[in-house]
């Protein structure tokens, strides 16, 4: 009878071992995007599109591109204010974080007359202070400070 339980709590066991792989666990706390399936639909490494989109919302982030005049002028540190058409009266503030070594092809048009048609922009990745309001690829406009002086660049 010992042995019926010892084998039974083993079933058990490995029962629980297959049934912890058909769980979806999220790497960080975040905020799902998206959700490319259905409960009970099988998926894999092998799938073409993510079964999840998760994103991580602990630091809010904001891609800027920049033409081709104000490219070499970009310095990390340097703060932005950023705006969005979608929440009047209300800005937030960055600063910029990361910097592309190179410049990429314009494939974004913002379609106002003021734009500057370069063909080629630098990407410029900020970091946004208390922007929980703002939405996962909301569209905003980022304004950088043009007085900033970079306190490691000496005699310029």
């Amino acid at each position: 009878a010992e042995a019926r339980v010892s084998a039974a709590a083993a079933e058990v066991d490995l029962a629980k071992i297959g049934l912890s792989k058909t769980e979806l666990r999220a790497p960080c706390h975040g905020r799902v995007l998206a959700i490319h399936g259905e409960p009970g639909e099988h998926s894999g490494p092998q799938a073409s599109i993510p079964l999840v989109v998760l994103s991580d919302t602990s630091k809010i982030r904001v891609r800027a591109y920049v033409e081709e005049l104000d490219a070499p002028r970009m310095k990390v540190g340097m703060p932005a204010n950023i705006t969005a058409d979608g929440l009047a009266n209300r800005s937030f503030t960055g600063q910029v974080v990361a910097i592309s070594p190179r410049m990429a092809t314009k494939i974004i048009r913002s379609d106002r007359p003021s734009e500057l048609y370069d063909t080629k922009v630098r990407e410029v990745m900020l970091e946004l202070s208390d922007a929980t309001q703002l939405i996962v690829g909301l569209r905003v406009d980022v304004e950088f400070d043009a007085n900033f002086q970079d306190e490691n660049a000496r005699g310029t």
